[in-house]
């Protein structure tokens, strides 16, 4: 009984409440940036996210990050709970998994695109590919570059219903075995020792508060990117119930 009692004790010591993010209403909130996150004629390219929807089948596409003001590549979530991106080639290309997303439930997202290679949808770590996509012999676009978190076009559609937790981009394509240490893990930052990360959102790192629009978020790893919240009291630092190990 007294062995018992120690091993309870130290997986509590070892778990922590800690995935926190910040919660978006799917109306207007956003968050901006106009510093790019793609590196000219790139042949490989990820963005991954982690995140909570109380409803997986939203009215319009929710768009959880996004890469690019004119639409390089972006994370998405359909009307049927579908989850996947699109990216921009020449001419633009969608990727869709196979999962229907549940209500109420934690998912990492991570998109791969490779060139001249087939791309990849992970959800929680595991391959939800449907298939091949065209548009791969092509170099990722670029373009004058913003990004948005919750929302695309600069902020101005597909707005996330949802809690944000966390979000990486990454200057390559990551393995099958990194997106899966991203979608396994409850431990955020688990990303950072994955090698050409270009940016981290760690979203428990948003000062508390119950007003965000016009506010600058600066990024932890590089304060001259400013992400600029718009929207409303909804863009508030929420607990999840989720453990960190």
């Amino acid at each position: 009984m007294k062995k018992l009692f120690l091993v309870l004790h130290l997986s509590l010591l070892l778990s922590t409440n800690a995935i926190a993010g910040v919660t978006f209403d799917g109306i207007n909130d956003t968050f901006t940036e106009y510093d790019g996150h793609i590196t000219a004629n790139l042949t490989g390219y990820a963005i991954s996210a982690r995140f909570t929807m109380p409803d997986a089948t939203p009215a319009a596409d929710a768009v959880p990050v996004y890469t690019g003001r004119t639409g390089i590549i972006f994370l998405r979530v359909n009307t049927t709970g579908i989850a996947g991106f699109s990216y921009k080639a020449g001419a633009w290309y969608n990727v869709l998994g196979t999962t229907t997303l549940q209500n109420n439930t934690e998912y990492v997202l991570t998109a791969v695109w490779q060139r001249n290679a087939r791309c990849y949808v992970y959800i929680n770590g595991v391959d939800d590919t449907s298939g091949t996509p065209n548009g791969v012999d092509a170099y990722l676009e670029t373009s004058a570059l913003y990004s948005a978190i919750g929302s695309a076009n600069g902020g101005t559609a597909a707005f996330f219903p949802g809690t944000i937790h966390e979000i990486y981009w990454f200057d390559r394509a990551i393995s099958a075995e990194q997106a899966m240490l991203l979608g396994v893990s409850k431990h955020k930052r688990i990303g950072l020792q994955i090698d050409n990360f270009a940016e981290y959102m760690p979203f428990d790192e948003y000062p508390g508060g119950t007003q965000l629009s016009g506010l600058n978020y600066h990024d932890v790893f590089d304060s001259d990117i400013v992400w600029l919240g718009a929207g409303g009291v909804s863009l508030v630092q929420t607990g999840e119930d989720s453990f960190s190990y």
